[in-house]
């Protein structure tokens, strides 16, 4: 796979001659490689183990339907592994990685942070197939933190998006930090979209993207200090 530079260079030039609609996509759809066709900015085939990127647009013209685009998803500059929407991510300089490639799905610091400040004597996570509910302090991980965390401790299922939705939801969440942490996690999934979408001006609106995601994460930080002072 080419670098990102090349690819942002490529994603210009497709672009401008056409290849491309140089307006942001209606939709766009993430799913297994299914196509077959060649991803038109890095002319390299999407396999079918890896999850592509389709994005839609309407027509313009009096014709019914979409033109759709099948394009690779943007990846980690650390792992070169794929960024999912529900990744923890971090962005230096418009190039986007995991916070923790080996976990890239795992809470972030501060989402941690705010579940032992205010869910700890919270059930946090029910796992369905074992019918047992558990407490943050109660799940699991992989010995010497090779793999996985927030694990049921019965079947070792992954129950990290039981705890991020009972966070994102719970009452005793103060409403402004509630806020604050999903704008961050807004932020961070408009910043992979925008990444992921080769238009004309990328640069400028991934930047911008960036800011955005900075500025939501010092306003959830200053949030919290002041309920802490409170």
């Amino acid at each position: 796979m080419p670098d990102e530079t090349h690819l942002r260079e490529r994603a210009h030039e497709v672009i401008r001659s056409g290849m491309l609609p140089s307006r942001p996509a209606d939709r766009m759809v993430r799913r297994h490689g299914w196509s077959g066709l060649p991803c038109p900015v890095c002319i390299e085939p999407v396999k079918r183990d890896e999850v592509e990127v389709e994005i839609q647009f309407r027509r313009q013209d009096p014709t019914l339907g979409l033109e759709c685009y099948q394009l690779h998803p943007v990846r980690c500059s650390k792992c070169s592994e794929p960024i999912a929407l529900s990744d923890a991510i971090e962005s230096s300089d418009g190039r986007l990685s995991h916070v923790d490639c080996m976990r890239p799905g795992a809470l972030t610091p501060v989402e941690r942070a705010l579940v032992f400040l205010y869910c700890a004597n919270h059930v946090v996570a029910d796992c369905v197939p074992c019918n047992k509910s558990y407490r943050f302090t109660e799940l699991s991980s992989e010995v010497l933190g090779t793999g996985g965390t927030n694990l049921c401790p019965r079947c070792r299922r992954d129950l990290t998006g039981n705890v991020r939705t009972h966070l994102f939801r719970c009452a005793m969440l103060p409403a402004e930090v509630r806020l604050r942490a999903h704008e961050v996690r807004e932020a961070a999934q408009r910043l992979v979209k925008q990444s992921q979408q080769a238009r004309d001006r990328s640069d400028v609106l991934i930047r911008e993207a960036e800011a955005a995601l900075f500025e939501r994460q010092r306003d959830l930080r200053e949030a919290m200090s002041r309920r802490a002072a409170s």
